[in-house]
């Protein structure tokens, strides 16, 4: 009578413990369950199945079946992620997004909704709006507390008037107590065209020519036209 051999692999056997993982993730579990019977029921009545080999096998399977089933439910997870972002970023098209950015056009009698990201506290914040020929239109004090400030100008200038229609620019100068500089990012609306790139790299192009990254929009408005046709928020 030849006997079956009951030995499941091992470092003496030939085979490493990664290795036996392997084997293992490559079949599913009932299919584990039918070998480990069918090995049961052809084993040699004298040389039967170590009960602590058996118990460790099990384990092992076990352990491994439960990080695969851990690993498709992160999967699963990330790709419903990915999805609510792709859908979100496409839901912005339309509208007016806030993002990083300096440069802005205005129409006469207009005004300006922005914000800028500060790194720390400040003790003082300067933003100067210029033409873009580099001419001084207007100098706002901005508010000193750290993260997202968003503020508005009048669209007057420093003598009262209201500025040109135009495209501007503005500079952001902060500094800490110490007076040392501060970053401060300046965010402005933009016009939402469409949407590009796919998870973790979703882009919006805008209106006024920029690729704003999805996760740097802090602000999303409705933009409406008036009776008298111009375009507000």
């Amino acid at each position: 009578m030849t006997a079956v051999s009951n030995q499941t692999p091992s470092a003496g056997s030939g085979l490493s413990q990664a290795q036996s993982s392997a084997a293992l993730q490559s079949v599913d579990f009932d299919t584990f369950i039918k070998l480990l019977v069918a090995q049961l029921e052809n084993q040699d009545p004298l040389n039967p199945m170590d009960g602590t080999e058996f118990t460790a096998q099990m384990a092992q399977f076990a352990q491994i079946e439960q990080q695969l089933s851990a690993n498709n439910y992160l999967e699963q997870i990330s790709q419903q992620q990915n999805f609510g972002a792709q859908t979100l970023a496409t839901s912005y098209i339309g509208k007016d997004v806030l993002a990083p950015g300096h440069e802005f056009s205005m129409t006469e009698g207009g005004g300006l909704d922005f914000a800028y990201d500060l790194e720390a506290a400040a003790s003082d914040v300067q933003i100067e709006i210029y033409t873009q020929d580099g001419t001084l239109v207007k100098t706002i004090d901005g508010d000193n507390a750290p993260g997202v400030n968003y503020m508005s100008w009048d669209g007057l200038d420093e003598d009262g008037n209201p500025a040109a229609s135009g495209d501007y620019k503005m500079i952001l100068s902060a500094v800490d107590g110490e007076g040392e500089k501060l970053v401060a990012e300046p965010y402005v609306y933009g016009y939402a065209l469409g949407v590009s790139g796919g998870a973790g790299n979703l882009q919006l192009s805008l209106a006024d020519g920029r690729d704003a990254d999805f996760e740097d929009i802090v602000s999303v408005r409705v933009r409406f036209v008036q009776s008298g046709g111009e375009s507000e928020s």
